[in-house]
This record gives structure tokens, sequence and C-alpha cells, in this order.
């Protein structure tokens, strides 16, 4: 094979206008004999659209050079004029300036390498040059210079696999403001919402709404909502704020935990194989990373002020999604974006003055509905992480990975979200949420074994356990000497001009009074009569000597006489009488209501 020309292989090694060069200069030594330099030149010029001089010094540079193209040294962007112990003194700067001081810009560093070339020799270039050579530099070095060892921990970030999770075995939740505004209770609000969503199918697990700042309940009954709806999950992250941290939900906690359910920081999934946890910008880099959770919740809660990347927190995703949802809906009622400009945000407020006159902002309840038409149409359509819907990758898992729904029965659903407060009894009752609970009726097996006794824990705080979203299904109060459950059930308020109603109230009444009466007498019985005062004691000899001449009627004392002997037995059987008539004496009322 014959070996190529050296015009051959500048062809294949030069660059696109390098071989213009030549295909100007091939033509110029094929020129026309007898045409004039500046005629040939003209042509060329027309030919490549190029001017004359410029083909006067592509033809120069061939014949100086040849056809290879000239090599010369590189720096930067092809920027010639700076010695390279100038360039690494003006990045080294640059880098010790970010680290050391905490701000430089390339100007600074720019006139800091002038003096010091002026010094020692260095050819430099000019500032623009110089901003081309401080671009250079890699992006970790000056995340190193500013956040330290630190920031380059888990600084290549670790995606995660969602599929491989099973259906509800990660749920993650976090509140929402919505981006409208709503009527409730004559003022106008932005509805609030707290979310559980799963990750792998990224369905809705539990949703519950707030026209207020969201609480501890407003956790419960959304995570209650997934229950019901799914059955268990395997492991809760959330952000620990005020609601979820309260003490109101410890009960919650300690029941998930009793089922198999825990209930962890969100933090924890930024948690390194180190123990600490990374921190992340808006655009999802890894900046820096902290010893605690609850350092993460604060620095994380800085940098998310205004969320703009869905990475860093799946869930702001689907929030995101949700609002894009609303406003396909045409709902009036958009919150103002304040970053507008002042035109915008001026036709923005006239608008939603409009809206407001003419009454088409919705009630707080009709949002909620809207709401709640979004989330069907989210978990109906396709989603771009899963490639079809939610529901449909509910469906493909339990076909495919014989995923089946974990469910516990209803009355352990209640008992797991009973709500747990100290309250006073008083007489009978005990009020819960502006609504007075009475105990059960009594009977003397419940007085004689001292138990689901409230009455007799009158003017005592015991713990109450009750549904704050079914208060008419009753509660239960812990007796704190038993520790058995004693049920409430709301007191029943009468008409007192009902006679029917006011009847059956008073012989209630009646019956718990006499199952105390009546477990008294059986109980001091055995006792008899424990009086011993000086002042009774001569009718108490008589009387015992006077059952005692009854009981034998034929037995008479040597020492009474005849009349003393009928003078005892009258006073004893005048005793024994009265006894009788006041066990049946009663108070006399004109009507049982004039008693009561």
């Amino acid at each position: 094979m014959a070996q190529k020309t050296g015009q051959q292989e500048s062809l294949f090694s030069g660059s696109k206008k390098h071989l213009k060069k030549i295909e100007v200069y091939e033509d110029w030594i094929r020129r026309p004999v007898g045409i004039p330099i500046l005629m040939a030149e003209a042509q060329l010029a027309q030919k490549f659209s190029l001017s004359a001089s410029t083909v006067r010094r592509y033809i120069q540079d061939i014949n100086v050079n040849g056809y290879h193209p000239p090599v010369r040294p590189k720096q930067g962007r092809k920027v010639y004029a700076w010695d390279s112990e100038a360039i690494d003194f003006m990045k080294g700067f640059y880098i010790a300036a970010q680290r050391e001081v905490g701000y430089c810009t390339m100007r600074n560093a720019y006139h800091k390498t002038v003096e010091a070339a002026a010094l020692k020799g260095w050819k430099t270039g000019s500032e623009q040059s110089a901003y081309t050579h401080l671009r250079d530099i890699h992006s970790l070095l000056l995340t190193y210079a500013s956040g330290g060892a630190r920031a380059l921990d888990n600084i290549f970030y670790i995606a995660r696999d969602l599929s491989l999770l099973a259906p509800f075995q990660v749920v993650v939740g976090d509140q929402h403001i919505f981006d409208f505004w709503s009527w409730y209770n004559g003022k106008l609000i932005r509805a609030q919402c707290y979310l559980w969503l799963d990750m792998r199918t990224r369905l809705v697990y539990g949703i519950d709404f707030e026209p207020g700042s969201y609480n501890h309940r407003t956790v419960a009954r959304a995570l209650r909502m997934g229950i019901t709806r799914f059955g268990k999950f395997n492991t809760t992250y959330n952000d620990n704020g005020t609601a979820e941290k309260s003490g109101k939900i410890d009960h919650l906690v300690n029941a998930l935990q009793t089922y198999g359910m825990s209930f962890r920081d969100y933090a924890e999934l930024y948690r390194t194989r180190e123990g600490e946890y990374a921190v992340e910008d808006p655009s999802g880099n890894v900046i820096a990373t902290v010893e605690s959770a609850k350092e993460w919740r604060r620095q994380n809660r800085r940098m998310y002020a205004q969320v703009k990347n869905a990475k860093a927190k799946p869930i702001e995703r689907f929030f995101r999604t949700l609002e894009v949802l609303l406003l396909d809906m045409c709902l009036p009622g958009y919150v103002r974006d304040i970053t507008l400009p002042a035109a915008e945000d001026e036709e923005a407020a006239r608008r939603l003055e409009y809206q407001k006159e003419k009454g088409f902002i919705l009630q707080y309840e009709e949002f909620i509905e809207k709401v709640k038409e979004a989330i069907v149409c989210y978990e109906n359509r396709d989603h771009a992480g899963l490639n079809h819907s939610p529901l449909e990758e509910l469906r493909l898992a339990a076909e495919l990975e014989g995923w089946e729904p974990n469910r516990i029965d209803e009355n352990d659903i209640r008992h797991i979200f009973l709500e747990q407060e100290k309250r006073v009894v008083k007489g009978n009752r005990i009020r819960i949420a502006d609504i007075n609970y009475v105990g059960p009726s009594l009977t003397k097996e419940m007085l004689k074994e001292n138990r689901n006794n409230l009455a007799g824990l009158s003017g005592m705080k015991v713990e109450v356990y009750f549904d704050p979203d079914d208060l008419e299904a009753g509660a239960w109060a812990m007796d704190p000497h038993s520790g058995q459950s004693i049920y409430l059930t709301p007191e029943n308020r009468i008409n007192p001009f009902n006679a029917g109603e006011l009847s059956a109230e008073i012989a209630a009444k009646r019956r718990n009074i006499k199952a105390v009466t009546g477990t008294y007498r059986d109980t001091v019985a055995f006792a008899g009569t424990v009086l011993t005062a000086p002042t009774y004691k001569p009718l108490i000899e008589s009387q015992a000597a006077a059952e005692k001449a009854i009981a034998d009627k034929n037995a008479k004392s040597a020492a009474m006489t005849e009349d003393d002997f009928t003078a005892a037995v009258a006073v004893a059987s005048r005793l024994v009488q009265e006894q009788g008539e006041r066990a049946r004496r009663q108070a006399v009322y004109t009507t049982p209501m004039k008693r009561y």
C-alpha cells in the first residue's frame, strides 16, 4: 500500500479551517498563466467568500509552514499570552481566597496576579482571558473551598431504584399549603393538607385537610385513611415538625410499632453510612453534612423554603403536579406570585379582586372536592417515572409480585387512633371536648368488687381515651387503682317538661342510689352496732336484755321483779317496732319532680 503524501496526511489531521487554507492554496498554484496576481487573489476571495487579504495570508501560511498545520502550545481556550506560572498563581489565589476569606471575585484574583507577575517577570494576558482560565477551575475544587471536607461527603448522589420497594413499604409524609384562596366562615383562607405518598406506586396513601394550620390530628387522620384504604405500611418518613413531634402523637406511634409499623424522621432518608446527614441544595447537590437529624431539619428547611427540584424531596414533585392539575381545572382564586413583574402582578391582583366581587371564589368544602377530583385524575393518568398510572403500578405489583394488602381489623384501627388526655372526674361525669360523659349504671357486684365505678373516682385526674372524629361513639377512662377501663357514654340531656324522659332518668338515679345503699347494708350487717357512746349505754343494755327475754319467755331473771320484767319487754318491743318503722319510713313529696 502506497504511503500517504504530506498533503494527504494534512487533509486527515487538519481542522476545517486548515483544509480551507489548502483548497485556497491548491487553486492558487493552478491559476492560469499570465493572470495578474491581484486579479487572481480577487477571484479566489470571491470563490471562497473571503477577503483578498485573507487569501494572501492563507497562501503565505502554506508557503512558510507547508501543508501540515503549525503546532502551538495550548493554554486555556487558545489564550496564548499567559505564562503557565501566572495561570497557576491566579487559580491558586482564587481558590485559597474562597477558602480562607470566604469571598473572592475573578477581577480581584486577576489584579493580584498582575501585581505578582510584575515582581516575578511573568507574562499575563487581558482581564477577559483571565476569566476564561478561572472558569476552567473544576467545580469540586470550588465546592471544597466553600464547604470544606463535609461538602465532599456523599457528593456523588446515590439514585434510589424505587421499583425495588414493595407497595407501601415506604410512605413519605409532608404538609402543603395550596396556592388557591377559598372562603371559610366568611374569611379568605388558603387550605392546607397533610399527605402520605407511597414511594413505590406514587399513590396517595392518605390525605387530610385543614382550613388553618395542620396539627397532630391532621397527621393522624391522613394515616388512618391510608391504613383503612390500603392496609398496613412498613415505614413512614416525615419532617418531624411541631405536629409530628407533639406528645399527642406518642400513643399513635407506640400503637403503630405494636402492629409492626415504624414512624421515622425524614432525615433518615439522607443518612450516610458514616452516620451523618447529607444536606442538598435546591438543585439536588450535596453541599454539606451534619451530625444530627435536628440540624438537618434546620438547614433543610432553610434550603427548601422555595423548593425547585423534586429530586431532593420526592413528595414535593407530587405537590407541584397537584397544583398544575388544579390550574388545568381552571379554578378561581389562584394566589398571586410576588416575583412577577409589576405589570403582571397588577393584572393578577385585578383578576383576583374581580373573582372575589363576582362570587367566583370557591367555598372551602367545594375546593376540597376539587382537590379530591385532581387526585383521582393523578392516580389514573400516566406517571413519567412509571410509564403508566400509579393504580396500574399497584395492579402489576399484585399480579406479578404477589403483593396483597395487609389489613387490620376495624376495631384495632379504632384503638390505634384513640387520643389520650388527662381529665378530672366530677361526680359521675368527665368532660371531653365540650361533652359530658357518664359512667355505667352501678350494680352491687360492681361496688363490692370496686370495678367500673367512675363516681368513686370523683375529684381524681384519670387518663381518658377517645376518638376525636367520633365523639358520640363513647370514650374510656382508666381506673388508676385497678388499671381497668371504664366505658363512658355521652350524657343524656332530657327535656325537663317531658314526663316520660324525666321518669326514666329518675328511675336510673334510684337504681344507682339503691345499689349503693343496698351494698352498704349488706357490708355493715356483719359488724353490728359499733356505737359505744356512754349516753346510749343503758339503752343498749336494756335492749339486749329485752331481746334475750323475748327469746326465752319462760325464763325469768331472779334479780328482776315481775313488774321490771314486764317493763323491759315493753321497751324492747317499742324499740323493735321503731326500727321497723324507720326502715319503712319515706319522705313525703307531692310529685317525683318536686323530690328531685
